[in-house]
């Protein structure tokens, strides 16, 4: 099970890539999971939320939807591709069928924690990159030499 997940739910395709850069400290949100708590993302207020993943939520910390890059976002809350699980998280995986692109997507891992009513999430403030674009790279790169020059 283990040599499927690393090859199949986090393997991205040519046209979709997705790596985080944070430039935060996040061990004060990096916690044990909490009672009634089974999954937790990491969200950040974003510009253009069409651009992401997408979560809606609600004022006692649980996540009520989720969508995949809309075109009409309900939030500007971007999921931003950190997330902690429970070990009931390989049992989900072992259920899941690739997409319409052939891959496993972690989004449907995440709906089935959200229909359980188990996923909970933290929003980030710091600086975030999405790093799966040429630009975000860019934009991080630039941004870390110049804090860097100021020690």
């Amino acid at each position: 099970m283990l040599s499927r997940l690393r090859n199949s739910l986090w393997t991205t395709s040519s046209s979709s890539y997705l790596v985080t850069i944070l430039l935060e400290d996040l061990s004060d949100k990096i916690s044990p999971l909490g009672e009634n708590e089974d999954a937790r993302i990491f969200l950040r207020e974003v510009s253009k939320p069409s651009a992401y993943g997408v979560a809606d939520v609600d004022k006692e910390g649980r996540v009520t939807g989720l969508e995949e890059k809309p075109s009409d976002p309900r939030s500007n809350f971007a999921v931003i591709g950190l997330y902690i699980f429970n070990s009931g998280v390989f049992d989900i995986i072992d259920s899941l069928t690739p997409s319409d692109r052939g891959e496993y997507e972690i989004t449907d891992v995440n709906q089935h924690y959200l229909e359980q009513g188990s996923l909970r999430y933290e929003q980030i403030d710091g600086s975030w990159y999405d790093a799966g674009t040429p630009e975000g790279v860019f934009q991080a790169s630039k941004d870390v030499r110049s804090s860097r020059s100021h020690d």
